[in-house]
């Protein structure tokens, strides 16, 4: 049978022209069924089918040592678009790579100027994507733990250099600084006191806070316009720090360090009040703040801002008006209510002082009648007893004589 294809074959070389004959083919002569090779009309050659498809069209198993092309190659019955186009059907392993030793690799390479040369390759159970010139770029052990820029990655991800992207989901904690993280975000910084930084690059740049369940509430703290404001979007500004930081609660136009739209409430409030800190002091008038107070309204009111909460006191406009201290009349300074009401005090004491000193006289006053009645008393209660005698001595001797 060799000698009858050899003869056959030799046949094909001498006389090409014939094999482009309609239909011509060659057989196995043991097995009439068969077409070994077949040249179809418009010179597509056929092994393994007499309905050849492309120029060369094989039908089976294909092997040699090597094999050279200068077009593409489509595997799985699929035109090429590219130089190496392969297609899987009904099974999802489109293509497969093995090795007799402990490594697999496949290199690609790109020519040109800027072409670089990258290994992909399987060695010794582990994956990696590597750089001749400058090592792994990407490595997967046998633990499934990803290194990018590591080939010893410690945790499912570990990445040695920056990360960059669009956003990133993950659903378990993140630790920044090589900490273990023991809460959703745990950042420690070390040789730095700043720990993170957010930058936006528009006028405005927000980290949000949102809480869950039936009582959870969103926050907001953010810089807009060079304020900084903690805010909540259901509620508004509930902490603001203007560019001259001056802090507003309640109100986002602080008028003063600390500007409080609202009640304040705390243990004690410290006021300065050392003397380096003050200059021009004048003396007060205690009986004229005294008078002035005297003369000052005093009602109970209620804030517009909290209806139901009743309180006493007087108007800034009449505080201003009798007083003249203060930042406008629209405010009272605690400072100034408390000096008013201890100017006032010294002035009742005075007034109190005098009022002693004169009731003191008229008690001196009384007490010198008193004795000097004592004494005329006294004498005019001898008197009456010596003329009592006399008298009674002149009876005694009127009666004698008779």
């Amino acid at each position: 049978m060799k000698a009858q294809y050899s003869a056959l074959f030799l046949s094909l070389s001498l006389l090409p022209h014939s094999l482009i004959a309609q239909g011509t083919y060659l057989s196995d002569p043991n097995d009439t069924s068969s077409q070994s090779l077949v040249v179809a009309p418009g010179g597509n050659i056929g092994i393994g089918t007499a309905q050849p498809e492309a120029k060369l069209d094989v039908r089976g198993l294909l092997r040699g040592e090597s094999i050279q092309l200068s077009g593409s190659i489509g595997i799985g019955g699929i035109i090429p678009n590219s130089r190496l186009h392969v297609r899987s059907e009904g099974n999802p392993v489109a293509a497969r790579f093995e090795s007799d030793s402990d490594m697999c690799l496949i290199r690609l390479k790109a020519n040109g100027p800027s072409g670089r040369q990258y290994s992909i390759s399987s060695d010794s159970g582990a994956f990696s994507i590597s750089d001749p010139d400058r090592g792994d770029r990407l490595f997967i052990d046998t633990e499934g733990q990803v290194g990018i820029g590591t080939t010893r990655p410690q945790a499912k991800l570990d990445v040695l250099g920056l990360v960059r992207g669009e956003s990133l989901q993950l659903s378990g904690n993140i630790g920044i600084g090589g900490i273990i993280p023991n809460s959703r975000l745990h950042v420690r910084s070390e040789g730095n006191s700043v720990a993170a930084r957010f930058e936006s690059d528009k006028e405005l740049c927000i980290i949000r806070l949102k809480s869950g369940g039936a009582q959870g509430r969103q926050y907001s703290m953010g810089i807009e316009d060079g304020g900084f404001g903690i805010g909540d979007p259901d509620r508004g500004e509930r902490l603001f720090i203007d560019t001259e930081g001056q802090v507003g609660i309640g109100t986002t136009k602080p008028q003063a360090k600390l500007d409080v739209a609202g009640m304040v409430r705390a243990e004690s409030y410290e006021i300065t009040s050392n003397r380096d800190a003050k200059q021009g002091m004048i003396a007060a008038d205690p009986d004229e703040t005294l008078r002035q107070v005297l003369a000052l309204p005093i009602s109970t009111w209620s804030y517009t801002n909290a209806p139901t909460v009743r309180h006493i006191g007087p108007m800034a406009q009449d505080f201003h008006a009798r007083f003249g201290v203060g930042s406008d009349d629209k405010h009272i300074a605690t400072v100034d209510a408390d000096g008013v009401a201890l100017a006032a005090i010294q002035g009742l004491h005075t007034l109190i002082q005098e009022k002693d000193a004169r009731i003191a006289a008229l008690e001196q006053e009384l007490k010198s009648m008193r004795t000097d009645l004592a004494v005329r008393l006294s004498t005019l209660e001898t008197m009456l007893a010596h003329a009592a005698q006399d008298a009674s001595s002149a009876t005694t001797q009127l009666a004698a004589t008779r």
